[in-house]
């Protein structure tokens, strides 16, 4: 999107009380991000907003102050970045924010760091409002088992990496059996060498209800 159609997006924006929104990271180019993060703070009938692209080209500077902006906006509910691959500082950034807001319900996010497991375990031990989280981030969830043990409020946990063995899930697994709100996990792209292999150890820790997975072959 062109900058000129930014700015006639972000003046119709400004007409409506529109409560669900959807787009690209071109828009958050105008003056760097500034712009539509001021549109963002002091918006006040917005419940769900949703970056579905983030390309390379778009530097951080044009994120961080959409962020910073989450910050002081307080009607948000559900943050949606699907294809946005935050870099380490992003994310932190993110974190920090998230962990201090109680509008937000639902975070969808993606990181391309080694470090994601780590960062958003950080959310998931601290944070007290998230319901739900969905992260796309490096194959490595073990991070996040003393979180697990922590959060007493999430309800729903979506974690899917490239490639995740059995053998990595186990400590991750134990502490999911000690958490008592979490109703509903999803791991993605577990590898198997013996079919049903992981299905058998959920039942062992009792946890065949509450995890959904997707599974491959090697």
């Amino acid at each position: 999107m062109s900058l000129n159609k930014t700015r006639a997006l972000l003046q119709a924006l400004k007409c409506c009380a529109a409560t669900s929104l959807c787009i690209n990271g071109s828009c958050l180019k105008l003056e760097n991000g500034r712009a539509f993060a001021e549109f963002f703070a002091q918006n006040s009938t917005l419940k769900e907003l949703t970056v579905d692209h983030l390309a390379k080209r778009e530097k951080s500077q044009d994120v961080k102050p959409l962020l910073h902006a989450l910050r002081t906006n307080k009607t948000l509910e559900k943050l949606c970045l699907p294809c946005c691959c935050l870099a380490t500082s992003e994310a932190r950034l993110l974190v920090q924010v998230v962990a201090t807001k109680s509008t937000l319900k639902i975070l969808q996010v993606k990181c391309t760091s080694a470090n994601g497991p780590a960062v958003f375990g950080e959310l998931i031990g601290s944070n007290r409002s998230l319901s739900e989280l969905e992260i796309t981030t490096a194959p490595s969830i073990s991070e996040l088992a003393a979180s697990i043990r922590k959060n007493t409020t999430m309800k729903k946990l979506s974690v899917s990496c490239k490639y995740l063995t059995v053998q990595s899930t186990e400590a991750f697994l134990d502490a999911l059996a000690c958490n008592k709100s979490l109703e509903l996990v999803r791991l993605g792209n577990i590898s198997e060498q013996e079919p049903g292999y992981f299905h058998r150890l959920l039942e062992k820790k009792g946890l065949d209800s509450r995890v959904h997975y997707k599974c491959f072959i090697i």
